[in-house]
Order: C-alpha cells, then structure tokens, then sequence
C-alpha cells in the first residue's frame, strides 16, 4: 500500500513539474480595458492617448502572434509572470519584455 501511495505522489509530482515547465499560450487580453485603466490612472480623457495605446497594444499583439511560438518557454513564463505581478494585461509591455528577453540570450550566447 504505501508503495503505490509513493508512485501516485511521484508520478503527480513529475506531470506537476512538466506542467510548469510547459510554454505558456499567447494571452487573450482586452486591450481596449487595458488602455482605459491607464486613461484613469493619469486622469486623462484624451482621446489622442486612449487611440494611441490601442494603436500600440494592437501592433504589439501582430508582433506577438507572428514571434509568439519562437520566443523560447523561459521567456514567455518570466514575461507573463512580469505582467501579472505589475497587474497589466498589456500586449506592448508584454512584446518588449520578450524583444529584452530574446536579446539578452544572444547577449549571453556571444560571451
């Protein structure tokens, strides 16, 4: 009995870890909530400003949907982890996070 009990915990402890290791899926976030929330945030009503962050955080998602998936699995986690802990749902944050990310490997690999 306690055999079978410590292969269950084992085998749920190893599909524990390959799941967190797993490379998370590109969010579905609302842009235009995101840009709203910073309107408020500087108490700002321009309407200049609301356009220019949904143009940013639409061009930032087209980067993403296109380099997404050659982003490697470590940057994506830390990138998605920066935004919840900054608690923003942004597609420019979150485009510049792995554009930093991916240079810094390259960086890295020169050394």
């Amino acid at each position: 009995m306690r055999r079978a009990v410590f292969f269950a915990l084992l085998a749920a402890l190893t599909i524990s870890t390959a799941h967190a290791q797993e490379s998370p899926a590109l969010p579905d976030w609302d842009a235009r909530a995101h840009c709203e929330r910073q309107q408020r945030i500087i108490a700002s009503e321009s309407a200049v400003m609301l356009r220019m962050c949904l143009d940013n955080e639409d061009n930032a998602l087209k980067i993403l949907r296109q380099q997404w998936d050659q982003a490697t699995p470590a940057a994506r986690r830390t990138c998605l982890r920066q935004q919840q802990t900054l608690r923003t749902a942004s597609y420019f944050m979150l485009n510049m996070c792995v554009e930093m990310e991916a240079g810094a490997t390259r960086d890295l690999q020169r050394r």
